[in-house]
């Protein structure tokens, strides 16, 4: 009988000294010397942050993508449209003026291409056609003589440059860092050279000094963090299109298929198939030898619908538009998260409107007021002017009509408790004209006290005699009324 030798491990031969990884164990972590978790082993230390593709696109790829893409061009497409479909108005312009130009140079459709292109391409500007006298366009604008806006011209990020010569170089400037000559180069045409207070630029994405340095001081493309997204989304649409293709797969098993394959008889394979799917086709019915099998199966779809709602919300995280505003659904009733969401889109939108647009509006409407050709104004800029956004989300009917009756359900429960009056209800629901749910009270009501009754007689029913300001009595005059007959 063999004896087996065993041999006895000391527990010294498996601790981390002696293998050598507790020297490679982390110092800021859990460590586990068995699975390699916390060391310099680690495999989940493999996975690295790569850069999208999209960094080294070319202008052509770009325009491809938001051409042909139809995803991607609803994302680009829709903050732009959305940032100005509402309007403006401009509180201090009574006479509209800056409204009548902005439509008399289609002037939205113009900032919405350089919107779109400033969100595509990471950057863009509107050249403003101003005559004020100025044969060079690279010097300033002379505010002291603009006749008038004459256009708008949208130019994308690919067709502007500049080099260091072309900015502010002194640091005792304002201006200091910004571009001063933008150099054009429109497609077709000659290449020209325009001051910088002849331009409105949008300035892309946010994105790191050291990046704006690297992409010729200009800001990020949206794409750059959606192109992961949708790119998934678009593969995930594919493979369905796949599965539904082969959604139904009929099948035939035929005895000795093997033996009759190595014998070199495939042609009789052909031509039986080829038979039964006439015979299929033709008498709706199949003709099967007593040893063949003929059997029909379809491919499931279960969750497929559940797979794809996933993607379409990582594109919607991604760019930070709702799932019923990216894909152009009316919302199933608004429960309290979807309605949070879209407040959540609109307050970006609004965001956006303030930090993207009012600067470049700001700049063109004081342009607007100074125009001397037809201009209300006679060239001079009111002192105070301000830009305000109209609403950009209207409740539904039935929405408002249900906010009215919890408004009148409230309103006459203060009127029974004697907090308002009907007159006040009616005046602050209808007195402007239109409905509003504002209340006006009437403050005289609420803030004058209730004079106090005079006293006419004394404690033993005798008269008062009122006291004057010496704490005399006051004389009265009685007068008496004497009638005289004739």
């Amino acid at each position: 009988m063999n004896k087996t030798k065993s041999k006895v491990v000391s527990s010294k031969t498996i601790r981390g000294d002696s293998l050598n990884i507790g020297s490679r164990l982390k110092n800021d972590g859990w460590g586990n010397v068995l699975t390699l978790k916390g060391t310099s082993q680690d495999k989940r230390t493999a996975t690295k942050f790569n850069a999208g593709v999209t960094a080294g696109m070319s202008f052509a790829e770009l325009a491809d993508l938001y051409v042909y893409n139809g995803f991607m061009r609803r994302i680009i497409d829709l903050i732009p449209a959305e940032m100005l479909r509402a309007g403006f108005c401009v509180s201090g312009d009574e006479e509209r003026h800056i409204e009548s130009r902005f439509e008399e140079l289609k002037a939205s459709k113009v900032f919405n291409e350089a919107l779109c292109w400033n969100r595509l391409y990471g950057g863009s500007i509107i050249f403003m056609g101003i005559n004020d006298g100025q044969v060079d366009l690279t010097q300033p604008v002379n505010k002291k003589n603009i006749q008038e806006v004459m256009f708008l011209k949208a130019f994308d990020r690919y067709r502007i440059n500049y080099s260091q010569a072309d900015y502010y170089n002194d640091p005792s400037e304002p201006k200091y860092g910004q571009v001063r000559i933008y150099n054009i180069s429109p497609i077709g045409l000659s290449p020209f050279s325009v001051h910088e207070s002849r331009v409105l630029r949008f300035d892309g994405e946010t994105i790191p000094e050291e990046l704006r340095v690297q992409n010729q001081g200009w800001g990020g493309k949206t794409i750059d963090r959606i192109y992961e997204s949708v790119r998934a989304l678009g593969n995930v649409y594919d493979n369905v299109e796949l599965i539904t293709e082969d959604f139904i797969q009929s099948t035939l098993q035929i005895s000795n298929l093997g033996d009759l394959i190595a014998s070199g008889r495939e042609e009789e394979i052909k031509k039986r198939l080829n038979i039964m799917d006439l015979s299929r086709h033709i008498l709706n019915t199949l003709l099967l030898d007593k040893d063949e099998i003929y059997t029909k199966s379809a491919s499931t779809v279960t969750g497929l619908p559940d797979v794809i709602d996933r993607f379409i919300k990582a594109v919607s995280f991604a760019e930070g538009i709702p799932a019923s505003i990216l894909l152009g659904e009316e919302p199933a009733g608004l429960n309290s998260n979807g309605d949070s969401q879209l407040r959540q889109f609109y307050d970006r939108i609004h965001a956006d409107q303030t930090n993207t647009l009012n600067p470049v509006y700001e700049k063109l409407f004081e342009y607007f007021f100074l125009e001397k050709n037809e201009n209300e104004y006679n060239g001079i800029e009111p002192e105070d002017w301000s830009i305000a956004y109209n609403k950009l989300w209207e409740p539904s009917a039935k929405e408002d009509a249900e906010t009215k009756r919890t408004i009148a359900e409230t309103d006459n429960i203060y009127i029974t408790n004697g907090t308002l009056t009907p007159e006040e209800v009616a005046i602050s629901r209808w007195g402007s004209g239109v409905y509003s749910p504002e209340t006006v009270l009437q403050t005289e009501r609420m803030i004058t006290p209730p004079e106090e009754p005079t006293k006419t007689t004394g404690e033993e029913g005798e008269p008062v005699v009122p006291a004057n300001e010496e704490g005399g009595e006051v004389e009265t005059e009685t007068e008496t009324e004497t009638e005289t007959a004739e």
